[in-house]
């Protein structure tokens, strides 16, 4: 970046200071809106960084200076499950061993920063602020902001581009982000009452950004998400069945008539290789490599090179036909496995995956179910983890935050007061 854009960040960044101090929650939704910011990228101090983490950091610290926050840190504090610690615990250390274990440390200190550390910490500070259920609100409608913000932006490119990518560089990106704050935003305004002009219109530029950014698996996740809670939570409004109704018609229309559909079903009725074909190659060169690597995995962010040498090896014994299966796919750049069971494993071993899912069952198991506010997090996740089956849901900036941030959110309902 030049240095009227780092000096214009910095500027933006030094406003939150007295923000900070004056009213340190607002401080805290306005952080969690710059979310999608991490793309604003810096360096200090040497240090690549990013207006995200750099926000995080400062609210941190302008907490730690004000006496009735580190109070309510303190209270928090005693009120955290132990399971819950426990879990989170072995999951920041099965990723710092991973850390270790990784040949190249660099990269691998960059996503325990990035992906790890800055989000732990970022839901801790949301976590010991939803102890208030009013400011818990408002940091959901932070998030909703956030996600009707990039909706708005990706509008914009309706008619220009094929497939919407708002501030991102890839459609299933912005799908990834929008699908579990629409899902969060819509189940607030069907079953908790949210009628708030911000929450309908959150939920309308979402819904249509959705549909332009072509992302079947985001379509899927979203209805079967939607149809997990109307059959859990009867009886449902009027308005949640004819939503649904709607929704689907035109998921399906997008689909259809963007070819998207034609192109998804390539494989079986013209032989025809596309991103399911390449989903299946990813997902078998990483049960390949968790054969060799069961325990610790390859350490973090080394999916990619790992998975390029298993494929290279693939080619060649292809190519001196020593392999009897179809031709492997020159599909070489693809940094995830699309798989968040797989990713997690291969990136934290077997600790890092089982506390991840004990993370998950703690949190879960706590929840009060009955509660609407609570449903629609509950759901939000679930939109995530049915995503994050055929994509990537964790091993990115924002990704990683929100996923931490909703279950922070969760949690903090159980214990709010």
């Amino acid at each position: 970046m030049n240095l009227l854009s780092d000096t214009l960040i910095g500027f933006a960044m030094l406003s939150l200071v007295p923000l900070g101090l004056w009213h340190y929650h607002t401080a805290l939704v306005i952080t969690i809106f710059l979310l999608p910011a991490y793309l604003l990228r810096l360096s200090l101090f040497g240090l690549p960084t990013n207006v995200f983490e750099i926000s995080v950091i400062v609210v941190a610290i302008l907490g730690l200076c004000q006496r009735a926050v580190r109070h309510s840190w303190l209270i928090a504090a005693q009120k955290m499950p132990r399971s819950v610690l426990i879990f989170g615990l072995c999951f920041l250390g099965a990723s710092i061993i991973a850390t270790i274990i990784s040949p190249q440390t660099r990269v691998s200190l960059g996503i325990l920063k990035s992906w790890i550390f800055i989000p732990l910490l970022f839901s801790w500070l949301i976590f010991s602020a939803a102890q208030n259920q009013l400011i818990a609100h408002r940091l959901i409608r932070g998030l909703v902001w956030s996600g009707t913000a990039t909706a708005l932006w990706g509008l914009t490119q309706i008619g220009r581009d094929e497939r919407i990518t708002s501030v991102y560089d890839v459609p299933n990106s912005l799908a990834l982000w929008l699908a579990p704050l629409l899902v969060l935003a819509l189940w607030r305004s069907l079953a908790a009452g949210d009628h708030s002009w911000a929450t309908r219109l959150g939920i309308l530029t979402m819904s249509v950004a959705l549909l332009a950014t072509q992302s079947a698996a985001a379509l899927v996740a979203v209805v079967a998400t939607l149809l997990v809670g109307i059959t859990a939570w009867l009886p449902p409004p009027r308005r949640a069945k004819w939503y649904l109704m709607i929704f689907i018609v035109l998921a399906a229309g997008s689909l259809v008539y963007s070819g998207r559909l034609a192109y998804l079903v390539n494989p079986w009725t013209s032989g025809q290789a596309n991103s399911l074909s390449v989903r299946q190659q990813l997902w078998s060169v990483s049960i390949e490599l968790l054969q060799h690597h069961p325990l610790l995995g390859i350490g973090l962010g080394q999916f990619e090179p790992a998975y390029q040498q298993v494929l290279h090896e693939r080619f060649q014994d292809y190519a001196a036909s020593l392999s009897t299966g179809p031709q492997p796919l020159p599909e070489f750049v693809v940094r995830d496995p699309h798989n968040w069971l797989l990713s997690l494993w291969l990136n934290t071993g077997l600790l890092g995956l089982f506390s991840f899912i004990g993370l998950h069952v703690a949190i879960f198991w706590r929840a009060k179910w009955r509660k609407p506010h609570t449903q629609a997090l509950l759901l939000s996740l679930l939109s995530l983890l049915l995503f994050g089956l055929v994509d990537t849901i964790f091993w990115k900036n924002d990704l990683a935050a929100l996923h931490f941030v909703l279950l922070a959110l969760t949690l903090a309902d159980t214990t709010a007061y």
